[in-house]
């Protein structure tokens, strides 16, 4: 009687092993260019909250708020006057820019929650941007990616 063997032979493992490999390689760069877009698109988010905050924030106590934003650094926070109120981490993957009217870094709204009128841009190392534009008349926040 013929015994037969059952079983994959090197070579078959080895095709399959290299299948496997070509498709994590086009796979995994994909997955790190969405994982970023979300990452970033969260970020803007959590800015967005966070000047809507502010904004209530000054019209419910009166007071001016704040929010400051370092130069090349991977933080920024919300103060009430000169108290700090909140520090917001992110990736260091990440920055933020201001234009237009922001000559300090800061975006200030007053006791009646006006707020000077300008653009926010945050960025990624890979080139991906969204802005946030903070219109004068309402104070309202428009996210667009650029």
């Amino acid at each position: 009687m013929l015994k037969t063997n059952r079983g994959f032979t090197i070579i078959e493992l080895l095709v399959v092993l290299s299948i496997i490999t070509v498709l994590f390689s086009i796979v995994v760069p994909i997955f790190h260019s969405v994982s970023e877009k979300v990452e970033l698109d969260y970020l803007a988010k959590q800015i967005r909250t966070d000047l809507y905050w502010a904004q209530n924030e000054a019209i419910a106590t009166g007071a001016q708020m704040s929010i400051y934003f370092p130069t090349e650094a991977n933080f920024y926070y919300l103060r009430r006057g000169i108290n700090i109120i909140k520090v917001v981490d992110f990736d260091h993957r990440f920055w933020i820019a201001l234009h237009s009217n922001y000559t300090t870094q800061t975006i200030t709204f007053n006791n009646k929650g006006s707020v000077v009128g300008g653009d926010l841009y945050v960025k990624s190392k890979s080139g991906k941007n969204i802005r946030l534009v903070l219109q004068v008349t309402s104070g309202r926040i428009r996210v667009e990616p650029v």
